[in-house]
């Protein structure tokens, strides 16, 4: 079993990964797909009842997804899980570092309705260049105050990736990985985790909703990425598969925790359902990747420039 598998109960209907629920809808009106905004308690609430009858109880928020924390651990309570959070970007931590940051964890667990968070991340990976001057030693307090299990960096791309997972005092990483962005693949990412032990939990794997988009729409809202939308919907019906069930075999390769995020209970429902089909082989995801590389642009495939 993976490392972040190694704690979790086993599941009622295994799943080819472990699914983790990602909360910034729940704060903020995110993604390109997104029609309805923020979803209502009552919809949180099926949300929960789907993934505890399915044993799943890993959770991904931020303290920059707006109330996603607080309405995370309003729903919670003191149910078990496993849950991940990220520093504020807009924290000083240059500044009376210790204190900011200190003062940001206590709030994030108030929030949260927790005494530990599984792992605490930074937002931005540039931050890691200031782990010798109070980054590193906040982050070892915490350790020892067992306010933290584990300590992530979220990435953008594989070269920060990999030099994060050469960083000695970094349990794991998120970065993205879908059918536009198979970097982690082809730069030997997830080897070296594997190497080192160290998570590594992959989200937009529907690339913020542009992959489940009718090419024409996905256009309209993204302008210059039609044609990789067309190849790209063309394929799933080449393999007799919908665009989010392609996404999610494509995604299930690697072998990681995924982080989906989702606004309705549907889409949980149906996001448990696709993740307990057999990962597309490495082959096929290669040969498909070819065929979209030469109309993949970094605006395309970054959503921090959209």
């Amino acid at each position: 079993r993976s490392r972040y598998n190694r704690c979790l109960p086993t599941m009622t209907k295994p799943l080819s990964a472990p699914l983790i629920v990602g909360t910034v809808q729940w704060g903020l009106p995110y993604g390109i797909a997104n029609q309805t905004g923020p979803p209502s308690e009552s919809e949180l609430e099926k949300m929960l009842a789907i993934v505890a009858k399915h044993n799943l109880y890993g959770f991904d928020t931020a303290q920059s997804y707006g109330n996603s924390e607080a309405r995370l651990g309003r729903l919670l309570g003191k149910k078990a899980a496993r849950i991940s959070t990220k520093l504020s970007p807009q924290l000083s931590h240059h500044t009376h570092m210790q204190t900011a940051l200190a003062n940001s964890l206590t709030q994030s667990l108030k929030n949260l309705n927790r005494k530990k968070i599984w792992m605490l991340m930074l937002h931005r990976f540039d931050w890691l260049a200031d782990w010798s001057l109070g980054l590193g030693h906040f982050f070892e307090t915490e350790k020892k105050a067992n306010r933290i299990e584990q300590v992530g960096v979220s990435v953008y791309n594989a070269k920060e990736a990999i030099e994060a997972l050469h960083h000695p005092d970094i349990d794991g990483i998120q970065m993205p990985f879908n059918a536009f962005d198979i970097s982690g693949l082809t730069e030997g990412v997830f080897d070296l985790a594997k190497e080192k032990n160290k998570v590594v939990t992959l989200r937009s794997v529907f690339l913020q909703g542009l992959l489940t988009l009718p090419p024409k729409t996905a256009e309209k809202r993204l302008p210059g990425c039609l044609t990789a939308c067309q190849i790209w919907h063309d394929s799933a019906k080449q393999l007799g598969l919908s665009p989010d069930a392609l996404a999610i075999k494509i995604a299930l390769q690697p072998s990681c925790p995924l982080v989906i995020g989702m606004e309705t209970s549907q889409q949980c429902q149906n996001n448990i359902t696709l993740m307990q089909n057999t990962p597309l082989p490495l082959s096929t995801i290669q040969s498909l990747h070819a065929t979209l590389s030469p109309h993949l642009t970094k605006q395309i495939i970054n959503p921090s420039l959209w």
